[in-house]
């Protein structure tokens, strides 16, 4: 879907039939030019994909709510947004943006609620927005790294994934996504506009001490850990634990995991003590065969990465 729209915009640019955005655009009176999201809100404004108030703002901090994120999502893909009634009951046909949240179901990018409603007022968190785009965009590819607060066992963990690595998001400079964190209508923006066009695609936030699970080899006994980050982590007071195995691995004193590098954690008969490259847990097999899985928690005690 996402290389379609992007096609068609490129088309519609080469006729002239669609401008760049500039300052000369239509605006808000609360968006200036200085507004971090300037340029993404002017883009979608021009394409007709978000609106402002009677009043002549935008209301950038306001938070999102599910119906409006159809509503603008709808007008992104070509949804039919004509108003209509939807099979939920709290929406009615009379609600701004009832054909797009029907069209959004439909379309299995938006659901609704096991009570037969729908919450169109409900706010947006980052991670159900994930999810929609991810939807919306039919994304595939997930990144390899993910953020400290993104567990695999969260709903939004595939489609959080899936926008990192299309440049839709970030994450913050501390490592973490904040998923529970509501939305607001100038970061919506900033994501859908980086979902449509390349131009306004994000690079990962380098993350100081983004430690991560990268393989856990039970045959072999071997758990490597990669430093993703921009600075190198002193991992004095660290443990890597086997969560199946019931046992835990203090990492040396000192023991600092450059920036980019990788170590191996290894057990076993054929364990090796070879640093940085290699630690040496003990010669005992400690990793369950059947299936088992590694947690990293940093000195304070906070799980960090787990895998799987």
């Amino acid at each position: 879907m996402k290389k379609l729209v992007s096609s068609f915009l490129a088309v519609l640019m080469v006729a002239g039939l669609l401008t760049p955005f500039s300052a000369f655009a239509k605006s808000f009176s609360d968006v200036p030019t200085t507004h971090t999201f300037f340029e993404e809100i002017t883009y979608l404004s021009d394409q007709e994909i978000i609106n402002g108030f009677s009043d002549g703002t935008f209301a950038p901090s306001k938070p999102v709510t599910r119906a409006a994120a159809a509503a603008m999502i709808g007008r992104a893909i070509g949804l039919d947004g004509e108003q209509r009634a939807t099979r939920f009951e709290d929406v009615g046909q009379s609600n701004f943006a009832s054909g797009y949240i029907q069209s959004a179901v439909e379309a299995k990018i938006i659901s609704g609620y096991t009570d037969g409603t729908f919450k169109p007022s409900k706010v947006v968190t980052r991670g159900e927005m994930a999810i929609f785009l991810a939807r919306a965009f039919d994304l595939t590819v997930k990144a390899e790294t993910s953020f400290h607060d993104v567990s695999p066992s969260m709903a939004a963990s595939d489609s959080i994934l899936k926008i990192l690595a299309e440049g839709i998001t970030g994450g913050y400079t501390d490592g973490t996504y904040r998923p529970n964190q509501d939305v607001t209508r100038d970061q919506f923006s900033a994501f859908l506009a980086r979902a449509l066009d390349d131009r306004f695609k994000q690079d990962p936030v380098p993350i100081p001490g983004n430690l991560t699970i990268t393989s856990v080899n039970l045959d072999k006994e071997v758990v490597t850990i990669k430093n993703n980050g921009s600075n190198d982590v002193n991992m004095t007071g660290w443990k890597l634990v086997s969560v199946e195995g019931n046992q835990t691995y203090d990492f040396p004193a000192n023991f600092v995991l450059r920036s980019g590098t990788t170590v191996q954690v290894t057990t076993g008969n054929n364990a090796v003590h070879n640093p940085p490259a290699y630690l040496k847990w003990t010669n005992a097999y400690i990793w369950n065969n059947e299936g088992d899985t590694a947690e990293l928690y940093d000195a304070s005690g906070k799980m960090i990465h787990r895998l799987p």
